[in-house]
């Protein structure tokens, strides 16, 4: 952890701001896709690998970058389930974006792009297919008032940082606060 004084002085979106780019951390918890961002703003060669588990399977889970979505009423349903099968699985418009939406969930796709990318996206791309074979399944998408309780965890951190909270009182403190969050949502 940093001092309260430099975690609140940063944006913890920016990767510019990142405590590993800073020199401030020697290490970060991110999504692979954003492993080049990090690179480049920091300058500085960084690997990758998993957080530390007894249990990496419970741990780990490979999550798309971008969703797609069909609507039931759709009078056009055939034809965008075939845009979304070549969009996925076809070498052409992946050759285009080369993993600039995330790395692409068909392996054959991914592995054929790989050499078209830089050294730390080939990177990514073989850490994703590592841990691809030992993860969980992935949760659904987080409901739109999922933001009111990933606010609260910002919260929580920044009173236990500042020694307002202790980890307990404020873990308590989130749970009832995400409890009433999730009921009046029902």
């Amino acid at each position: 952890m940093v001092s309260p004084e430099t975690f609140m002085e940063l944006d913890p979106s920016s990767i510019e701001q990142n405590t590993l780019v800073l020199g401030k951390s020697w290490c970060t918890i991110l999504f692979s896709n954003q492993m080049s961002s990090i690179v480049a703003a920091s300058g500085k060669n960084i690997g990758v690998t998993s957080v530390p588990a007894d249990n990496l399977k419970n741990l780990q889970f490979i999550k798309p970058s971008q969703y797609f979505a069909l609507s039931a009423n759709s009078e056009n349903k055939e034809e965008a389930v075939k845009f979304i099968n070549w969009f996925v699985n076809n070498n052409e418009p992946n050759e285009i974006l080369l993993g600039e939406r995330g790395i692409p969930a068909n392996t054959e796709v991914s592995n054929y792009i790989a050499p078209l990318m830089s050294e730390t996206d080939q990177e990514v791309i073989e850490f994703v297919n590592k841990v691809s074979e030992n993860c969980s399944e992935i949760s659904p998408p987080v409901p739109e008032w999922a933001s009111e309780v990933s606010a609260n965890v910002s919260e929580e951190l920044e009173a236990v940082c500042y020694g307002k909270l202790t980890p307990e009182e404020a873990a308590k403190e989130f749970f009832e606060q995400a409890n009433e969050i999730l009921s009046a949502n029902k």
